[in-house]
Parts: C-alpha cells; sequence; structure tokens
C-alpha cells in the first residue's frame, strides 16, 4: 500500500473520531439543557448542528423530544419526531414512547 494513502485514510479515520465525538457532545449538552428545563436551547443545540455539518443521530433527536416533553411543550416534541423522520432516521422506542407521553399530559 502506497504511504499516501495510508494518510489519507489514517485523516478519514480521526476526522471521524472527532465528528462522533463532537455528536457525542452536543447529544450531552441537549440531555443537559432539557433537564434544566431549557428547551428551546436544546431545540437551538439541534438546529445548529446541521450548520456545523454534523448530522443529529436517532439519539440526539430522541434527547431533544425528550427536553421537550419534560417542559410540556408535546408539539415542539411532535415536530421533532417528524423532523427525525423526515430525515431518515428511523425513530426508537424511547423517541415514540416519550412523545406519547408527552401528548397524553398535554
Amino acid at each position: 500500500r502506497p504511504a499516501a494513502a495510508c494518510r489519507e485514510e489514517s485523516l478519514l479515520g480521526s476526522y471521524h473520531r472527532q465528528l462522533q465525538a463532537e455528536l457525542r457532545k452536543r447529544t450531552t449538552l441537549i440531555r443537559s439543557l432539557g433537564k434544566s428545563g431549557r428547551w428551546t436551547e436544546a431545540l437551538q443545540v439541534l438546529e445548529q448542528m446541521d450548520a456545523r455539518s454534523l448530522a443529529p443521530s436517532t439519539i440526539t433527536f430522541s434527547a431533544a423530544i425528550a427536553a421537550c416533553a419534560r417542559c410540556g411543550e408535546w408539539q415542539q416534541a411532535l415536530h421533532a419526531l417528524g423532523e427525525m423522520e423526515g430525515r431518515g432516521l428511523a425513530p426508537d422506542l424511547i423517541a415514540y414512547s416519550t412523545v406519547v407521553s408527552a401528548c397524553e399530559k398535554g
């Protein structure tokens, strides 16, 4: 294998690890904001991910949905679920049950 190909593969691996670390950091931030009742800021972090070319994961969306639900914002939770599905991400049981619970309380 040529040395240039090995370097390129190493750089791509490093970039991927950095993206994954940034995704985990943002997901944790969304969770923390939700637990403090700051659902609007949690949604802002989710929206800012697009501007940074960082695709939210199912876990990231579930954290945003939970932030909205925790604050009684069932409509926002439902909207986030729809956005998640619109991006081709399959909602998990946590996302669905959180939205259902939020709607029941709403």
